[in-house]
């Protein structure tokens, strides 16, 4: 198969499994090769087919492990070729390197609570870290 660009899709779900009609019309739609999602509100315990019913996608998924809320998901067309950045922070992010033909592409999917007490500025400036640790593509 021969790409001249991806399509790429952020979408907010606020809770995935809620808002599982919309998600489902983008995913069906076919249109998205990549879709990059925040807020899923996923638990370890859901697990990936409820994203992803028609297995037509490989789903990475990054849980709030504590609290309510949050998490980040990665959704790929299963016909591409890619690697799982390792991230070992405790931030809510996930990447990874896209492969076509000769040519890596990163994508990033983020989500920074909003929290602007002392905890969410040391919280902001590990995901500044984070994230330009990321932008060093090899």
């Amino acid at each position: 198969m021969s790409y001249t660009f991806l399509k790429c899709l952020v979408f907010n779900a606020r809770s995935i499994c809620a808002n599982l009609t919309d998600f489902y019309h983008v995913l069906n739609s076919g249109e998205f090769d990549i879709i990059l999602v925040t807020e899923t509100w996923l638990k370890e315990a859901i697990p990936n087919s409820p994203v992803d019913p028609s297995h037509k996608y490989n789903v990475l998924r990054y849980d709030r492990p504590s609290s309510p809320g949050g998490g980040v998901c990665i959704v790929l067309k299963k016909c591409f070729s890619f690697t799982e950045i390792t991230i070992d922070d405790s931030v809510e992010v996930l990447a990874i390197d896209v492969i076509i033909q000769r040519d890596k592409y990163r994508f990033v999917v983020v989500y920074r609570p909003p929290a602007y007490d002392e905890a969410g500025k040391l919280y902001a400036a590990e995901l500044a870290g984070t994230l330009t640790s990321l932008s060093r593509v090899k």
